[in-house]
């Protein structure tokens, strides 16, 4: 599975004919005001150090972080910092905790893809006869922008694993599934259950062309032993969902590889049993390249016959693979399109290819997803779990964030605790609050040392489950929201 070097993507400014290249110019507006603000964090706090002193220090610190930051600090920690000085620890982990809340607020007014109504994205998956998509992710922070950057498919639902290389708690996905089915069978939610339509599971894992024998994160084994064991898992759940029924569910499983060098996919495509291999997929960054010049319907023509090559070689020897369904192949050339716009904007904005191939993460976020944030490397994103399940990756997480300039510089790990509850179930918020601190006690417990030296601020946010819900910042006791 190694890349191949014919498909180096070149800097020249041609777009590729099925990119949608007018959200390129937004999408880049919308990453250097982010990253402006990320890297004027550390130093306007040093500068406001400096500022802590005199009768108006209060005034001329707010001052500062509104020109330079786009948001104010908590009275209480400025108008204190004439005794002992500033608090920059935990002025720096609010800071960044401001700045996620400012992507959530933007995503839904002015970012580069704005979030687009329901029936829109829902629609697009529905052409697809599919009505509902899940996929697992590694928490690795180079796949944040997996759904709306990398694969620029807002309809699809991410759910991030609490291991590391994209391993999913294959009865959490189980429950998950009853509970779309109960939906559509009660509700009719997104579609009535007598609509033909699918329920799809993906499986995303990682690597680097760069390096293509270095392995994912931390986790052991190479490249193709992780997409082996992945098939594995998508096969659990494909026999854990049959069991006990009369017949099998219509559900389908995908196996898709992410290059965190190009943001170039691999797309494991199935025959029409659901079969997959490790070595045979499209590969996305070898299409891009196969299809520069050519005229838009030639080129969607050469996609298509890419993914029913994938089915012929499934066959083997022998060939003549049974071609999936005619919807997952509309998908599957669905996302390679989706991916051929990242490719064409990486090569106009990056020279094809990502300066940074590291892990830079600033933050750790725990729990459930944070859809709006799509910006590369930005934080561990990993789901909640019991800690002798989630412990070895939110170790590797906070690892990982303290090799970086912050924490040199001895500011802190900034971990956010994410949970969605139901406005319109009563309790609900208080339910969830509760869980979300819990998981905090526990996250600061692990890492008792890290806290008591000041090196961990552990945060946590309730959010609303109904499409452009604040985030709240709870207090020490769950019940009122910090200011921010």
């Amino acid at each position: 599975m190694a890349p191949d070097p014919k498909t180096e993507i070149s800097s020249d400014r041609m777009h590729h004919p099925l990119a949608a290249s007018a959200n390129h110019g937004r999408l880049h507006a919308f990453e250097k005001v982010f990253e402006a603000k990320l890297e004027a964090l550390i130093p306007a706090l040093r500068e406001m150090q400096y500022q802590a002193m005199g009768p108006d220090h209060a005034r001329r610190i707010q001052a500062m972080a509104q020109d330079r930051l786009g948001f104010s600090w908590p009275d209480e920690v400025v108008e204190r910092s004439w005794v002992g000085g500033l608090d920059v620890r935990r002025l720096y982990a609010h800071g960044i905790f401001r700045i996620l809340s400012q992507m959530v607020e933007g995503a839904w007014s002015d970012c580069p893809a704005p979030m687009r109504d329901v029936e829109t994205v829902l629609g697009e998956l529905l052409d697809c006869d599919v009505h509902a998509m899940v996929a697992s992710a590694c928490p690795d922070g180079r796949l944040m922008g997996l759904k709306r950057l990398i694969l620029r498919l807002p309809g699809l639902q991410v759910r991030p694993c609490a291991r590391v290389g994209g391993f999913f708690d294959v009865d959490s996905q189980v429950e998950h599934w009853r509970y779309c089915e109960l939906l559509r069978h009660l509700e009719g939610v997104p579609v009535p259950a007598n609509v033909p339509s699918r329920y799809v599971k993906a499986c995303v894992y990682h690597f680097r062309s760069v390096q293509p024998a270095q392995p994912c994160c931390e986790a052991d084994g190479n490249i193709e032993n992780l997409a082996a064991s992945l098939l594995d898992r998508l096969q659990g759940f494909r026999e854990s969902l049959g069991n006990g029924l009369s017949r099998s569910p219509p559900v389908d499983t995908l196996l898709i590889g992410v290059d965190t060098d190009t943001d170039g996919i691999r797309i494991h495509v199935p025959d029409a049993h659901g079969r997959m291999r490790t070595d045979v997929f499209v590969d996305s960054a070898v299409l891009y390249r196969q299809t520069l010049s050519l005229e838009p319907r030639v080129a969607s023509l050469r996609l298509y016959q890419s993914i029913h090559q994938a089915v012929r070689d499934l066959g083997g020897e022998g060939g003549g693979g049974e071609p999936p369904r005619e919807g997952l192949v509309r998908l599957i050339a669905r996302l390679l399109q989706g991916n051929l716009s990242q490719l064409d904007y990486l090569r106009l904005y990056r020279d094809g290819r990502h300066a940074q191939g590291e892990r830079t993460e600033r933050l750790i976020i725990v729990g459930d997803a944070l859809d709006e944030v799509q910006l590369r490397n930005l934080a561990w994103c990993m789901g909640a779990a019991p800690m002798e399940v989630m412990g070895e990756a939110l170790d590797i997480g906070v690892q990982g964030v303290l090799k970086g300039e912050a924490a040199r510089l001895g500011l802190p790990v900034p971990v956010l605790v994410h949970r969605l509850y139901d406005a319109h179930v009563p309790g609900s918020r208080e339910r969830e609050a509760g869980r979300c601190l819990a998981l905090c006690r526990a996250i600061e417990d692990r890492h008792a040392a890290l806290v008591l030296k000041g090196g961990m601020v552990c945060q946590g946010v309730l959010r609303a489950r109904d499409a452009g819900g604040a985030l709240e910042f709870l207090g020490p006791r769950g019940q009122e929201p910090l200011r921010v």
